[in-house]
């Protein structure tokens, strides 16, 4: 007896497409790699080894596979970004410290997208047939929610420099002086908030300790 089945029924026995991203993303793991260590964001922090960016390359794309996997391919909380935020947050780090701005590494990761697309477009006999419509739109999803987490990645350790250099430059601005034995002062210029007060107090503290002041 022959069976037929039905376009819809097909369509209904198909994977969503975020599933089909992420077994895409496992498959071409190691090409993706591969390209995206040629890519500016992996090849300016890499110098040295390029075997360590195709390495980066493979927790990226694993963690992004992780990321599609679980259907939630436009949330930045998505577990599965954790590990993006670890390797890409450095990497991103790396390259603010090096004079790049949030708009030139936000350009570096956007350039991460078309490698990846070309590859997923090459499954596909005809890439703009519907059904390779999805996963790719779901891919250009993913891709764009791992670009607002390395920015935000970005954002928050640029706040962390900055507060640890105010942090230095108010004890730069309250050091403390011996001026003979058991003596010491602490010259007090400009504005004493409760920030600066508190490393008066510790940095005072610690010199009465260290010198033995009265």
């Amino acid at each position: 007896m022959q069976v037929s089945v039905s376009v819809s029924e097909e369509n209904a026995e198909q994977e969503p497409a975020a599933q089909q991203v992420s077994a895409f993303l496992e498959r071409r793991r190691e090409q993706i790699a591969q390209r995206w260590a040629d890519a500016a964001l992996f090849r300016t922090v890499f110098t040295v080894s390029r075997d360590e960016a195709v390495e980066a390359g493979r927790a990226v794309a694993a963690a992004l596979a992780a990321v599609a996997a679980s259907g939630r391919v436009d949330d930045i909380r998505a577990a599965g970004f954790e590990a993006v935020r670890d390797q890409l947050g450095r990497m991103a780090a790396s390259r603010a410290r090096t004079g790049a701005d949030q708009d030139g590494i936000a350009d570096e990761v956007a350039a991460l997208r078309e490698p990846v697309t070309e590859l997923l477009r090459a499954e596909y006999p005809d890439p703009y047939a519907p059904e390779a419509q999805e996963p790719l739109l779901a891919l250009t999803v993913l891709m764009g929610t791992l670009r607002l987490v390395v920015l935000e990645t970005t954002v928050s350790a640029g706040e962390e420099v900055i507060a640890r250099q105010r942090e230095q430059l108010h004890e730069v601005a309250t050091p403390v002086i011996k001026l003979w034995d058991s003596t010491v002062a602490v010259p007090l210029i400009g504005t004493l908030d409760s920030a600066r007060s508190q490393v008066v107090m510790e940095s005072l503290l610690d010199a009465i300790v260290a010198e033995r002041a009265r």
